[in-house]
């Protein structure tokens, strides 16, 4: 049964644009939610007023060749948002290279020893023989021999970072696109190189090495919108908000792009930090801040009932938030409506239990336990499951 399921993985286009279309308003109402609690949460800036937070953000778009859509759509919506997290944001749009060059020294001295640094780029960025280049708005390079005297080699900006000599330095790359100087170079290699992050450093990228990224279709570009998204929840240490930033990625792109990080951070970061009981102190909150769940992640669901009235299903990709799957879909073979939820009492075990609706709007509940595989993996389980008093056969896949 797995390899029938798995060839329907491969095969299945899922539309993710139209997906998300479907959950925009709930979407905006969510990041409203968790804006207001953002500002109401009590450790947000007395947290960041203890630490000196800097923020330089570059947004370039109006490039003579290839110009880009979201970039500066993108800087700009992350500047509110770090503001709100108690940065202080240098700003640079459609930069040249002496203005980019100005703006990174400016930032390099406004670092102080005990500092948080924090860079976010989002333009065309391109590799060459392995070292990765920012391209500025008047780059006009012929050869890959111009891009030293055209562009920013990122060992600069790191390079700075280090002379700064703080603690904690976070570098975001929405930098991936298609190379706009392609048909000068000879080498053919695509996206941004892997470079090991310097000690004390994360850099993160919108995509994996040698892979490109979408500008996207909205307002902001797929992965900066995902990031926008998680700043805002608190209580995640850095690396885990690449981790849920990279699981929406994957899950709206369809696996098509994969976010990837280098880290060599020594301390903990937190955007927002876990917020300290107070008794004597309440503060009224939008939503509930919720734990999360060790289910969390994107995951393939194939359920096979056998029988005079055999039913097949499956649910590919989906995102599991706080140990919860809830969407629709109108693909054949597949449930209308779906409320799941998961729970992984240990590494080895999932259990999944909740109500599909059909596209006839009749309800059937759903019920499935699962244990890893023999090889170990806590990636594939294999199990038993219910369709109402259906016997059946489950099988599942957490894919990040």
């Amino acid at each position: 049964m797995i390899e029938y399921f798995l060839q329907l993985e491969r095969c299945r286009k899922v539309d993710a644009d139209a997906m998300f279309t479907n959950l925009k308003s709930f979407n905006l109402l969510i990041g409203l939610l968790l804006l207001i609690a953002l500002l109401l949460h009590p450790n947000s800036r007395a947290y960041a007023a203890q630490e000196h937070r800097v923020a330089l953000v570059i947004g370039n778009s109006n490039y003579k060749t290839a110009p880009l859509r979201n970039p500066v759509n993108d800087a700009r919506s992350m500047v509110v948002v770090l503001q709100e997290l108690g940065f202080d944001v240098l700003v640079g749009e459609n930069m040249s290279r002496k203005g980019m060059l100005q703006s990174l020294r400016a930032f390099r001295d406004k670092l102080k020893p005990d500092s948080i640094g924090l860079f976010y780029y989002a333009g065309h960025g391109v590799q060459v023989k392995g070292q990765n280049f920012l391209i500025p708005v008047d780059a006009s390079v012929q050869s890959e021999a111009e891009m030293d005297e055209e562009s920013i080699n990122l060992s600069y900006l790191l390079d700075r970072l280090e002379e700064a000599k703080n603690p904690i330095n976070i570098v975001i790359l929405d930098a991936c696109r298609d190379n706009p100087f392609a048909r000068s170079f000879r080498s053919a290699s695509r996206g941004l190189a892997q470079v090991d992050a310097p000690t004390g450093t994360l850099i993160a990228y919108a995509t994996a090495p040698g892979r490109t990224a979408a500008d996207g279709n909205g307002s902001n570009g797929t992965y900066t919108e995902e990031m926008l998204r998680v700043l805002k929840f608190p209580g995640l240490k850095v690396e885990d908000v690449l981790k849920r930033v990279r699981a929406g990625v994957v899950q709206r792109t369809n696996g098509l792009q994969t976010p990837w990080d280098a880290s060599s951070l020594i301390g903990d970061f937190y955007f927002i930090p876990p917020a300290q009981p107070d008794s004597s102190q309440k503060i009224a909150v939008a939503a509930p801040l919720k734990e999360a769940n060790p289910a969390d992640g994107v995951w393939s669901l194939f359920m096979q009932c056998p029988g005079p009235s055999a039913w097949s299903h499956s649910l590919l990709g989906r995102l599991v938030t706080y140990g919860k799957m809830v969407g629709t879909t109108a693909a054949h073979n597949s449930p209308e409506r779906w409320d799941l939820t998961f729970n992984m009492p240990d590494p080895r075990t999932v259990t999944v239990s909740g109500l599909m609706v059909d596209v006839n709007g009749k309800s059937e509940h759903y019920s499935a336990t699962a244990i890893a595989n023999e090889s170990g993996k806590s990636t594939g389980f294999r199990g038993v499951g219910k369709m109402d008093n259906r016997e059946c056969v489950f099988e599942a896949r957490q894919l990040r």
